[in-house]
């Protein structure tokens, strides 16, 4: 056994106040709080945090480590004392993370450096919090350091299979979608009036999370699922939003709009109303050094439009070509980068083209596209792109060329009708073009 090392008392002294079972509980609940304000006011839509998972295991995090620690140390009566510890400090930590975000505001980029440093901080400070609680528990050195690496390896383990939970959800989606075709699938019941009404108060809240232009260049994302009667379409577009978001470095400068069931009601709808105010938002907010980058998929026609319906099969105006260059002018919007995912994507360059366009298609105007189908993750060419190149950091042209070569491969093997992706590039636009991304 070894002797208490130096400072052990005064920790001792506080972790005694920290272990009786009532104040254990207050700091949970009170942890779980600040986390959930946290994430109301600034949700982290490019990490995947919005599940009431990620809150929950915020403060769940500390005690399991307790546990642990407790049993790498074989110090049953050190658990009380050590959670209470990890949790007020986990406490801390959370309004630490709300006043430095309070304070950023829209610099992204300068709040994940300073919570990261502050999170490293935070488990240095566990570790040591863990040796030193042992210490006076007579347990010994080898024991506590194996503790204190347990415990660290709970918050990073728990931490990472977090970040599973949007596999999770698309997992639980592609069983209850594989289930309802093995039934007669009901349609779902919507509430015209109430989906109706809701669409002003979620453009609203989509917008008031865009976060102000700062001085130097940046990426604003617009990802649109129209087709509503496939959960296919809304899935894309909701994965094109973390990727572009990611390669652009575009934060929480993100907005999805679609019409699948999973978005009814949380998300607004993928329609021309909505597309407008969004874009003439981001236009007012975005300079003539930032880029847009748009991200449409559903099912196409040779007008260049995309087939824009509800779940229950109702038809909406279609989202065009034509009426996307309209909201655009009116926007102001001069620095574009267009991509569709559809069947006769490539009508859609022509209407779209200008200096400062970068247009990519899914197919050649008179071709078809495909793997739209309910049972597949992503279409073919949202696959080829959004799981390719793109999403390790290659530039737009590099991803563009090897998701044409993927999707030629598929498509020659199960012999289709070859689809040509397509792509325009504006002649102002070479530079973004080329450009390495900035992918993880």
């Amino acid at each position: 056994m070894s002797a208490t090392e130096p400072g052990t008392t005064t920790l001792s002294r506080i972790s005694a106040h920290l272990e009786r079972p009532g104040v254990i509980a207050a700091l949970w609940a009170a942890t779980t709080l600040v986390d959930i304000v946290n994430q109301l006011l600034f949700p982290d839509y490019e990490n995947g945090w919005r599940y009431v998972s990620s809150v929950l295991f915020f403060a769940s995090m500390p005690v399991l480590a307790a546990f642990v620690a407790a049993a790498f140390g074989r110090a049953r009566d050190a658990v009380l004392p050590i959670a209470g510890t990890l949790l007020s400090l986990w406490f801390l930590f959370g309004l630490f993370s709300l006043a430095v975000q309070a304070v950023a505001g829209a610099s992204a980029e300068f709040t994940s450096w300073v919570l990261a440093l502050a999170g490293v901080l935070l488990l240095a400070i566990i570790a040591r919090v863990v040796i030193s609680i042992l210490a006076t528990h007579a347990v010994s050195r080898r024991r506590r350091w194996a503790a204190a690496a347990a415990s660290l390896s709970v918050l990073f383990i728990w931490t990472a299979l977090s970040m599973f939970d949007e596999d999770f959800a698309r997992f639980s989606a592609q069983r209850a979608t594989a289930s309802s075709q093995e039934t007669d699938m009901e349609i779902p019941d919507i509430d015209e009036e109430r989906l109706w009404s809701a669409q002003p108060r979620l453009v609203e809240a989509a917008l008031g999370r865009l976060p102000e232009a700062s001085a130097a260049a940046e990426a604003f994302v617009v990802t649109v699922g129209a087709g509503g009667s496939q959960d296919l379409f809304g899935r894309e577009a909701r994965i094109a939003q973390d990727v572009l978001a990611r390669s652009f470095d575009a934060g929480q400068r993100t907005i999805v709009l679609a019409n699948d069931e999973a978005s009814l009601r949380r998300t607004p709808l993928a329609n021309n109303t909505n597309l407008g105010a969004v874009l003439e938002e981001v236009g007012r907010r975005a300079d003539d050094r930032d880029v847009v980058v748009i991200y449409l998929t559903a099912h196409g026609s040779r007008q260049a439009e995309l087939q824009t319906d509800l779940p229950d099969y109702t038809d909406l105006e279609a989202i065009g070509a034509s009426s996307l260059a309209r909201a655009l002018a009116k926007a102001g919007i001069r620095r574009r980068i267009i991509i569709v995912s559809a069947c006769y994507a490539g009508s859609w360059i022509k209407p779209l083209a200008s200096d400062d366009t970068i247009v990519v298609t899914a197919a050649r105007a008179d071709r078809t596209s495909f793997g739209c189908s309910d049972d597949r993750e992503l279409t073919f060419f949202g696959e080829a792109l959004l799981r390719g190149p793109l999403a390790t950091g290659a530039s737009l042209a590099d991803a563009f060329a090897a998701a044409r070569r993927t999707v030629a491969r598929w498509e020659a093997a199960d012999k289709h009708t070859q689809s040509q992706p397509q792509l325009w590039v504006g002649k102002n636009m070479q530079a973004l073009w080329t450009a390495p991304r900035s992918g993880q």
